[in-house]
This record gives C-alpha cells, sequence and structure tokens, in this order.
C-alpha cells in the first residue's frame, strides 16, 4: 500500500502546484508547494472534520492503477502538464503523468485533492440548502472541474427530505458552455445576504457559492431572489433525483382553437406558451389572412405559468358536444417530459375558469394587442342578460326561439319544450344560444315559452 503520493500539475505560464500527502495508517498529512513560493510548506495534518479513513476508500475507488500508461494530446502546446507518483517508502509503485489529456473520472480525483487541500487545484463549489421542517430538507455539494478540453461537475447529495443518505460522489454529464454561461448569468454574488418574509414557518434555503475568486453566503425563510427559480432550474438539469422542480411543472402549453365562420370558412388560432423560450405565440389564421404575434414573458412569465398550473391541474375535461361550433385542443408539457393531450368544446361548460384564465393572460402579455380566442368561451348568461335559444325538430329544416334559465345548456344539446296551445312536451335539439338585454331580446321575455330541460332519452332512444 502507498504510503507517500506526489501529485504535480500546472504549465510553463503559470507555474507548478505540489502536493505530498503522507499515510500513516488513517492518518493522513500533507505538504504543498505552490508556483509562488520557494519553499514547501511544512507538513500539517488534514483538518479535524477530514475523515481520512473515507478519503483514502474513496480514492481506491478511483482505481487509479488501472488508468492508462500516459495521457497526451499532442494537438495543444503548452497548456497543462500532470504528473503522479505513489510510493512505499523509497519503492515508487506507480508513476503516470499527461499533458492537456485526463482519465475519465479525473475531476472525482480533483475534488478529493481538493477536500484535502484546500484550492489546491482551482474548483467551482456550491452548496446548496432548501426545505422545511415538516418534510425535511435536500443538501447538495457541487465542485465544477474544467480542463482545456471540458467542464464536469461532481455533486453529493448529503440530504433528501427526512432522509441521510450514503453521501457517494456522483459525475454529472459533461456541462456544456450554455451551463456554465447560465450560471454566470444568474448573477448569484449580486443577490442579498438574507431573504426574509413575515412568515414563522415555511421554506427555507441556504446557499454557499465560491468561484475560486469569492465567495457568496446567502439564505432565506419564505423569500427568495427574484432568479432564484431559474437557479432551481439550473440545479435540476444537474441533480434530477432531488427534484429541485416539481416533476410536473407545466413546461410548454399549447392551445390550438377553431370555428366556423358565419359565412362557412374556418378560423383558426394557435397560442403557444413556452417557459424555456420565455416567449409567447399567437398565430391567427382564416381564409383570407395569416398572422403572427410574439411577446417576450419576461417578468410576467412566472404569472403566467401560475395561472395555468392552477387552472390545467383543477381542470377536469369532458369531451364536450361534438356539434358545438367551436373546438380546442389542448397539448401540455411537463417537467418530467409527459405529454399531455386532449380535445373539447371551447364553451365555459366544458371549460370552467377558461374565460378568466384567458382574460389574465392577456393583462400578463400587456404588449400583446392581437386578442386571444375571440369571441370568449363564455356561454353564461350575466346578471342582466337573457338566454335565448333556438331549437330543431327532428325531420324539420326551422327554427324555433324559446328562453331559459340553465346556463348548463349548449349547442347540440337534446330538450324538452313546450308546443301548441295546450304546451305538449316535444323533442328538439338546440342549434344556436343567444344572451340579449331585455331592451334587444328577440321576442317580449314574459311571454316566450321557456325550455322545460335537457331530454332525458330511453335506452332505445337515438335523437
Amino acid at each position: 500500500m502507498a504510503k507517500q503520493i506526489k501529485f504535480t500539475i500546472g504549465g510553463f505560464f503559470g507555474g507548478y502546484n505540489t502536493i505530498e500527502i503522507f499515510i500513516d495508517g488513517e492518518k493522513i498529512s500533507y505538504e504543498t508547494k505552490f508556483s509562488s513560493e520557494k519553499l514547501y510548506r511544512l507538513p500539517q495534518p488534514a483538518q479535524k472534520t477530514f475523515n481520512a479513513k473515507a478519503w483514502l476508500e474513496e480514492l481506491d475507488a478511483l482505481k487509479i492503477f488501472e488508468w492508462d500508461k500516459e495521457y497526451f494530446n499532442h494537438e495543444i502546446c503548452d497548456g497543462t502538464q500532470w504528473h503522479l507518483t505513489f510510493k512505499d517508502g523509497e519503492k515508487i509503485i506507480y508513476d503516470n503523468g499527461g499533458s492537456n489529456a485526463y482519465p475519465e473520472n479525473w475531476c472525482l480525483f480533483i475534488v478529493l485533492i481538493n477536500e484535502l487541500c484546500a484550492n489546491f487545484e482551482p474548483v467551482g463549489k456550491i452548496k446548496f440548502t432548501l426545505g422545511n421542517v415538516a418534510e425535511g430538507y435536500k443538501t447538495v455539494e457541487i465542485s465544477i472541474v474544467s480542463t482545456e478540453q471540458d467542464t464536469h461537475a461532481v455533486y453529493k447529495i448529503l440530504r433528501s427530505g427526512l432522509l441521510d443518505l450514503d453521501r457517494n460522489k456522483k459525475i454529472a454529464a459533461q456541462m456544456s458552455d450554455d451551463w456554465l454561461k447560465e450560471l454566470a448569468e444568474l448573477e448569484i454574488f449580486s443577490w442579498k445576504e438574507n431573504y426574509s418574509a413575515d412568515v414563522a414557518d415555511g421554506g427555507q434555503w441556504q446557499l454557499i457559492f465560491d468561484n475560486g475568486r469569492e465567495i457568496y453566503r446567502g439564505q432565506g425563510l419564505n423569500a427568495y431572489p427574484e432568479n432564484f427559480e431559474p437557479f432551481l432550474d439550473w440545479l435540476d438539469a444537474l441533480v434530477p433525483e432531488l427534484e429541485f422542480v416539481n416533476r410536473k411543472r407545466l413546461e410548454k402549453i399549447t392551445l390550438d382553437y377553431s370555428r366556423e365562420s358565419a359565412i362557412g370558412y374556418m378560423i383558426s388560432e394557435c397560442l403557444t406558451i413556452d417557459r424555456r423560450e420565455k416567449i409567447l405565440t399567437l398565430d391567427k389564421k382564416n381564409a383570407y389572412v395569416f398572422a403572427n404575434h410574439v411577446y417576450r414573458l419576461g417578468s410576467n412569465k412566472e404569472k403566467i405559468f401560475d395561472a395555468c398550473q392552477n387552472f390545467f391541474d383543477n381542470l377536469e375535461v369532458e369531451e364536450g358536444n361534438p356539434y358545438y361550433p367551436a373546438r380546442i385542443k389542448i397539448e401540455l408539457v411537463r417537467h418530467d417530459g409527459s405529454i399531455e393531450n386532449f380535445e373539447t368544446s371551447y364553451n365555459e361548460n366544458f371549460l370552467p375558469g377558461m374565460t378568466n384564465l384567458m382574460k389574465e393572460i392577456q393583462n400578463c402579455a400587456s404588449d400583446l394587442t392581437a386578442e386571444i380566442f375571440s369571441p370568449s368561451p363564455a356561454e353564461k348568461k350575466t346578471e342582466d342578460k337573457y338566454i335565448f335559444c333556438k331549437v330543431q325538430f327532428k325531420g324539420s329544416y326551422k327554427h324555433y326561439t324559446y328562453r331559459t334559465d340553465d346556463e348548463t345548456l349548449s349547442v347540440g344539446d337534446v330538450v324538452d319544450v313546450p308546443v301548441g296551445k295546450n304546451n305538449d312536451v316535444a323533442t328538439a335539439r338546440i342549434v344556436e344560444i343567444g344572451y340579449f338585454e331585455e331592451y334587444e331580446a328577440p321576442f317580449p321575455v314574459d311571454k316566450i315559452k321557456k325550455i322545460i330541460g335537457k331530454h332525458i332519452a330511453d335506452d332505445w332512444e337515438n335523437y
């Protein structure tokens, strides 16, 4: 077993840093020499909180002796060179090195070295905790290791809910430049140190972020920085198993609306709201015109998605009425990748609350001048209006007008109505519904006959 490990890394222009690690059973000490120093530091023990046994086990798990014999990238001049030796007394039992090329689990090795000697090699560090007393806390430690070729993140889950985990390190997928750019755009170092709301209990969070040049320490109680959710998105992409983001969160909403115009041609509109792209698009099309409207969501994004989340999560969709002239197809894309599709009549009876949702979206997208899905899906009588229905009897082409107080009726419903002087009960189908003030009603409201109610068909009837 090795009793001494020597690791050197650096380059011609920046100089080289060296650490020598001395192993005595389960005791570890080390000494370092940095390019700016002329002499080695005196040997020093690891920190008191340092777990030497666990560190040695993690080092052994790297299987360094199985690394390739050398790692050289001849396409890069200068850059970074490294050299690693294991010794047992004066005997060298392992000797390896490289230039601008590294073993597959290099990032885990660098993180281990930095755990022993903080900031030996520049590594970005994040420690984040989120949760509450009732549900427990989620804690993750992240180290970001960059080389000439790529960037990797190593993360360790310390706690998930009410459970303490095994704390094994994991290598996340290779991080792209966009991932690092997103982290930089969060401008975490501009966040305040404390965020709090006037609520005793609730959500708590704590963040330590060390980018190698400066350190941010912040925390909050029921209050968050403005771009806190994008930060959770960033974390969720790296550590999905902690579910910092609701798996059922809406990521994209598509509403396809269509109806037939009074003169027979189709009118269609498509509303798309995309969380990641931060845009709302509304396409309008008829026989003569196609128009495309694009609205940047900006600070209203969360308000719009919160309204949509609340609406669709509580919506029980009915099949709708196949005879109703306006239809809508809905596609919901969730954070977990699941996609939900359904279609129904564009009518408040089948989509209760849709009118208010469209108004809320329209209000949030204040720069969007085009009206969304005109006419409104509301098919309910207001307090000052009367409901008039045109009905058609089976075998007849004529329409007859009745009044109703039943706001649940819709075009296509089969109803019982009174006919003739004796008010015999007959069955008819509603073909049109209108809402009128008393002064504009097509017939005197106190003289027109009223619909008895929806017709309850016997098993053998097929109107």
